[in-house]
């Protein structure tokens, strides 16, 4: 009788679907609410920032808030994530929501088209992959940043449209759709001209003169629509949108066909790292990685082999497709699978970047998101195959790889939870660049004061204001610092009535636009540029700054010049922190250490597994070695975004004065927060910090009261 309820409800498709969207998206919240590690890529709160922007109406055309300039999937995304933001406001947890919910609609076309072209079986194993999925196809599903993952997602909807023309009628409606959401996916993504490419070479394969085809012409006119917001950005911004493509071009120019062979070498031998079990997995990372590489190298070959198999016997003996509909070549369903990661292979050959070269895990690997539907689709394919077989020995192979992959997920995913206390404070966090706002404004206004405080001033926290201002003086100050006298554009911001604390983060704008343009200007040998730092410091001290907010200026440049963007420059320039601080006046020097505690401490939790802190740089002054502590525990405790408990546990694995200097950081970070005051356990104090250690947070106070810290927040709610 069970048996017969189960084989009931497997038959049932909506009860499949539904049960395997409700799994997806209990992993995800689970996910979601355990791990501490999610997103943090950087490019997320530009989609937040866009979908606040819509709402409050400083982001009207948002063309100008996107992340790229070849891409608008940024401004897509924050279209989807919009309705999120009004039920939860604009936080981290609006963000991810939205994307759950858009890969959850990539699950059901996933499954669709599975069942559709192959079988039900295939499908629910295909599911289960994309369910339980390794670790960067895991993470990448709960971040929404308008690029990389999305494409995998508009991949498996285009071959669904288009195998609907293949193996159905080839109706007006599918040329259309297929068209439209080509150029739309494409505007979105440009990753997905890959999925392009493939179908239009197994169309190629259907249809020699598919392209004099009069439907073509209307799938070309509907992609050219779908297109069409690429143009409207692009017209409004000199073609900024097209630097992709003649970068390409140029690349290409230089490309030697005697490394190709080399590249391929490459690939394959370092292919098997985009799974990053080894980030991620409690034991057998590196193993985890090499099976489902294996597995999937094992499946792909399956498949070609099939292909070839059924390429000869259809041509031997042509006879209709099993497929319902029009007859057709059975073949190309499987082709199109083959293809993609074979066109992918192909880009990535004729690309720049290579696996393993930054060795960032999820970051290095993004790109291969797209193949991921292609793999689990292969090895269902596979593991179907091996379970339809009427040898015993082969259907209980196909039972131990299912069983391995499901425990492989489950396992290769360990290190993503990190407490099961549910409780995850960055859910809580502001998904929002407000200093993209003023970086906008000095885009489309430049120096008309009056129009840039009138976009800014449409913000409706007085942080995000305090914010703009900064980013609009970081733009201000790359534009106007090398080869020009920033002095008298720096006089223009008189003009408005810019209250002290605003005025505050303008100036740590200037000063971290002018690292950025010392950066800028030593990769590309600017003549006349600061090549050294004590140069650039020269330089800064030219400024004309109001008495009072100097302060400032070298804070936001200290901070600029130890980004993690620019870490690596800073490393080959051959310095230690002491020749960074050595090079300010004596009163600011402990922010070199301060900020260089607070690079070093992003390292530490960040990587998921919590490691010991590395050790003591070699020079180091000890005068100020407190500093560089304080800097790792204020780090420390943005990571957990104010969960005082998981921070007190981290750092209490240290004593003695370390110790003591790391909660004082914890107590900085908890100032900042609340803004300074006096009153620890006030209404504006957004997290609770156990009472013992209290203590920290009037340490902390007292230290830095009377600093450029004091109603600035280097760490949260930029």
């Amino acid at each position: 009788m069970v048996s017969m309820a189960l084989e009931r409800l497997f038959k049932n498709r909506a009860i499949v679907i539904f049960l395997i969207v409700l799994f997806f998206i209990f992993i995800r919240v689970t996910i979601m609410l355990s791990a501490e590690r999610l997103i943090r890529q950087g490019e997320e709160p530009y989609v937040g920032t866009i979908a606040l922007g819509l709402m409050e109406g400083w982001a009207i055309p948002p063309w100008d808030f996107q992340v790229v300039s070849y891409n608008g999937g940024s401004v897509a995304a924050a279209a989807l994530a919009l309705p999120f933001f009004i039920v939860f406001g604009p936080k981290i947890i609006a963000l991810i929501l939205s994307s759950v919910f858009l890969h959850s609609l990539g699950l059901i076309f996933i499954f669709l088209l599975v069942e559709k072209y192959f079988n039900r079986r295939a499908a629910v194993l295909t599911s289960t992959f994309y369910i339980l999925s390794p670790p960067l196809f895991m993470v990448r599903s709960l971040i929404i940043a308008g690029s990389h993952t999305e494409a995998a997602a508009f991949s498996v909807i285009l071959f669904l449209i288009f195998l609907n023309l293949i193996y159905c009628r080839p109706s007006m409606a599918n040329y259309l759709l297929l068209g439209f959401l080509s150029g739309f996916s494409l505007w979105y993504s440009h990753l997905i001209i890959i999925a392009i490419i493939t179908y239009s070479f197994i169309w190629f394969i259907r249809d020699k003169i598919f392209f004099l085809r009069k439907k073509y012409f209307l799938y070309l006119l509907s992609l050219v629509l779908g297109f069409l917001p690429w143009y409207v950005y692009n017209t409004r911004n000199s073609f900024k949108g097209v630097e992709i493509v003649s970068h390409g071009i140029l690349y290409l120019k230089g490309i030697k066909f005697t490394s190709i062979f080399s590249d391929l070498l490459h690939f394959f031998q370092n292919g098997y790292k985009i799974f990053i079990f080894d980030d991620y997995a409690n034991i057998f990372g590196q193993l985890f990685n090499l099976i489902y590489y294996v597995l999937f190298a094992v499946s792909f070959f399956y498949l070609l082999f099939f292909i070839v198999r059924k390429f000869i016997y259809s041509h031997s003996s042509p006879q209709k497709d099993s497929t319902k509909g029009s007859p057709g070549p059975g073949y190309l369903k499987y082709a199109l699978i083959v293809a993609f990661p074979c066109f992918y292979l192909l880009v990535y050959i004729l690309s720049f970047f290579r696996y393993g070269n930054s060795g960032r895990g999820m970051s290095d690997y993004r790109y291969a998101v797209i193949l991921f539907p292609c793999i689990f689709i292969s090895i269902a394919l596979f593991i179907d195959k091996l379970l339809g077989m009427k040898s015993a020995l082969a259907r209980g192979a196909g039972v131990a790889v299912l069983v391995l992959i499901i425990i492989i997920g489950f396992i290769g995913n360990g290190r993503l939870v990190y407490s099961l206390d549910f409780k995850n404070n960055y859910l809580n966090t502001p998904a929002v660049y407000y200093d993209l706002v003023g970086r906008v404004a000095m885009d489309r206004h430049g120096l008309d004061m009056l129009k840039v405080s009138g976009l800014i001033n449409k913000i409706k926290v007085r942080y995000g204001i305090r914010n703009a201002y900064e980013g609009y003086g970081f733009n201000l100050s790359q534009r106007f610092f090398i080869g020009s006298s920033l002095d008298r554009y720096i006089e223009l911001t008189r003009i408005i009535d810019m209250p002290e604390d605003i005025r505050k983060g303008f100036y740590r704008g200037v000063g971290r636009g002018m690292a950025d343009s010392f950066y800028q200007a030593r990769l590309k040998n600017i003549p006349g540029s600061p090549f050294n730092i004590e140069q650039f410091f020269k330089e800064c001290d030219k400024t004309e700054v109001p008495g009072g907010y100097r302060d400032f200026l070298y804070l936001g440049a200290i901070e600029g010049l130890l980004t993690e963007r620019w870490k690596g420059e800073f490393n080959s320039l051959n310095l230690g922190i002491d020749d960074l601080a050595g090079s300010l006046p004596s009163g600011e020097r402990y922010l070199a250490y301060l900020f260089y505690g607070v690079a070093v401490g992003n390292e530490i939790p960040g990587k998921v597994y919590l490691n010991n802190f590395p050790a003591l740089p070699y020079r180091f002054n000890p005068d100020y070695l407190q500093y560089y502590y304080i800097g790792i525990g204020a780090s420390v405790a943005n990571f957990f975004s104010g969960d005082a408990r998981k921070s007190v546990k981290l750092l209490n694995r240290y004593s003695g004065p370390i110790r003591e200097y790391l909660f004082t950081g914890m107590g900085l970070y908890f100032c900042l927060l609340n803004e300074f005051s006096d009153d620890c356990t006030g209404k504006n104090y957004a997290y609770s910090l156990p009472r013992e250690y209290r203590v920290y947070y009037r340490k902390a106070r007292e230290l830095f009261k009377d600093t450029p810290l004091n109603g600035l927040n280097f760490l949260i709610g930029k």
